[in-house]
Formats: structure tokens, C-alpha cells, sequence
């Protein structure tokens, strides 16, 4: 994006995220930390009304948005209130100072989910990203949370007419195969994957060091 000409900017709740874009060269005023839960306000009435403006009838409310999350939920609910208020204050910020034109975002978390509330308010197009399994490494963006409502990024060609077609004869020959992960179904399949478990449980460690503190954004250890 940034050798095409955008400016990009990063919001996200885990302080580790914002070491691997600082040490990937990423400016640290294109970075919304929200990792810091003593910065978020104290006054849960006022929060509770700030985020009653970015409500919409068509989109997630604020209580969906809290029990949705997998780990927000968890916490009590004036916690989760005052969080997402003071995400909604600060992205809707960064998004007028900046001028940011497209908020290009998952639909896995509170934080992206109000990324899509607070992007409507400020009249900014939302792309929620997508993946597919089938064809393989493609993805797609929507309006919405939902799928139905595409966002065209390309006008029809020949080149992708073929490629569709080839793909449905693929298809109907039932020769596509999904990109999936393997999963350990046996104790030699855990142990032949031990030495990747090792890996991947140090570098969790190593993440766990500036994440200390956070059970609102992230798993923890435990």
C-alpha cells in the first residue's frame, strides 16, 4: 500500500503489536495504541452515551459487539463499556486529523467491529476483509459485517472471466481442494509437532513481556 502511494495507519490493543511495527520501521505517530487500560475514562455514564451516537439499526449494537468478543466478554461489562468509548474517541480522531479514506478491517474482534460503527459516523469507507478457502489465497472486502454486500476493487476482464471459469470447471470436477491446517488427531501426530509447539510457545513468552497486564485484547498465558 505504501509503495502505491497510501499513508497507513495501524489501531490495535496489544502493546507487542505496536514493538513489531516500531522495529518493522513503522513511524510510531502512524500507531493507535490502545493497549493501556488506565487511559480508558473513568466516567461509565459518559461512555455509555458517547457510544450511543456511532449506534446505527443496521449494524451491531454495542452489547453485541461486547458479547461477541470472545475474550471482552469476559471482563464486566462497565470495563467493556468504557474501552470501547475510548477506542471510538480515539479512531474517530485519528480519522479526521488524518484524513484516512479506507478503514480496511477483520470482523473477528470488538476492536474491528466498532472500527466498522465509528468509520460509518465519520462517513469513511469501511473494507472488511474476507478470505476464502476456495479458490485458494483469495480474499474479498465487504460493506458491512455481513457478506452479502461486496465492494467492487476491479472492473471485469477477460483474463479474470477465464480464471473464473477455469476455477468452476475445477470445481464441478471436484478437484479443488481447501487450504486447510493440519490438526494433531493422534499422540504421534502431537509429538512429531512438538519441536513447532516449542517455537511457538517461546514466542508467545517473548510477546507475553509487553503484553503484561492485558486480559482484555488478548489470550493470556494460562
Amino acid at each position: 500500500l505504501e509503495s502505491a502511494g497510501f499513508d497507513v495507519y495501524w489501531a490495535q490493543s496489544r502493546r507487542s503489536f505496536s514493538v513489531l511495527l516500531e522495529r518493522s520501521g513503522v513511524p510510531r505517530y502512524r500507531i493507535l495504541d490502545l493497549s493501556e487500560p488506565r487511559e480508558f475514562p473513568s466516567d461509565f455514564d459518559a461512555s455509555l452515551a458517547l457510544l450511543s451516537e456511532y449506534e446505527h439499526p443496521d449494524l451491531p449494537r454495542i452489547n453485541n459487539i461486547h458479547l461477541m468478543d470472545r475474550i471482552l466478554r469476559k471482563k464486566p461489562y462497565e470495563f467493556a463499556v468504557r474501552y470501547l468509548a475510548h477506542y471510538a474517541r480515539a479512531m474517530h480522531e485519528l480519522i479526521e486529523r488524518e484524513g484516512i479514506s479506507v478503514v480496511g478491517i477483520g470482523r473477528d474482534t470488538a476492536l474491528q467491529m466498532m472500527g466498522l460503527l465509528v468509520a460509518r459516523r465519520c462517513n469513511t469507507l469501511w473494507a472488511g476483509v474476507t478470505y476464502a478457502r476456495l479458490p485458494n489465497e483469495r480474499f474479498m472486502y465487504t460493506r458491512s459485517h455481513e457478506t452479502d454486500a461486496l465492494l467492487e476493487i476491479g472492473a471485469e476482464t477477460p483474463e479474470k472471466t477465464a480464471a473464473a471459469v477455469a476455477f468452476l470447471q475445477e470445481f464441478r470436477a471436484c478437484a479443488a481442494r481447501p487450504l486447510l491446517r493440519t490438526s494433531s488427531v493422534s499422540w504421534a501426530m502431537v509429538a512429531r509437532r512438538f519441536p513447532a509447539h516449542l517455537r511457538e510457545g517461546h514466542r508467545l513468552m517473548r510477546k507475553a513481556v509487553h503484553d503484561r497486564g492485558n486480559d482484555f485484547a488478548r489470550y493470556t498465558l494460562p
